[in-house]
């Protein structure tokens, strides 16, 4: 469906009460275009980030540098979040990447300080 190396993983988020991960959806992304793009299908919602921009965040996170890392394309009119956690609660303890993309909206603010900038 999309570009180069495309792969699809499991949304998911902790369960508050059991504090283990659950399925809430799935995320697919792949490279096009010297671009990393994230695609929650199910909601029509994408986000595109320059790969270089997504792999100095990826090197961050995976090391334990950083463990939140989120991204809004006011293109596409969305937002990426990854979370790295490793909840004491999960017995297993396994290093774990949670993935959301959620719709947003661009206020007045941000669309003239976009145009502002963009020059125009």
């Amino acid at each position: 469906m999309g570009g180069e190396r495309e792969t699809v993983a499991e949304q998911r988020k902790r369960d508050r009460k059991t504090g283990k991960p659950e399925k809430v959806g799935s995320v697919r992304f792949h490279e096009s275009g010297g671009e990393i793009h994230f695609h929650d299908d199910n909601n029509k919602l994408k986000v595109a980030i320059p790969s270089g921009v997504w792999h100095e965040a990826w090197e961050r996170l995976s090391s334990g540098r950083q463990k939140r890392f989120e991204y809004a394309d006011v293109l596409e009119k969305s937002r990426l979040v990854v979370k790295i956690d490793s909840e004491k609660k999960d017995k297993s303890k396994a290093l774990e990447a949670f993935i959301k993309i959620s719709p947003i909206e661009l206020g007045s603010t941000f669309e003239s300080l976009q145009k502002f900038t963009a020059g125009n």
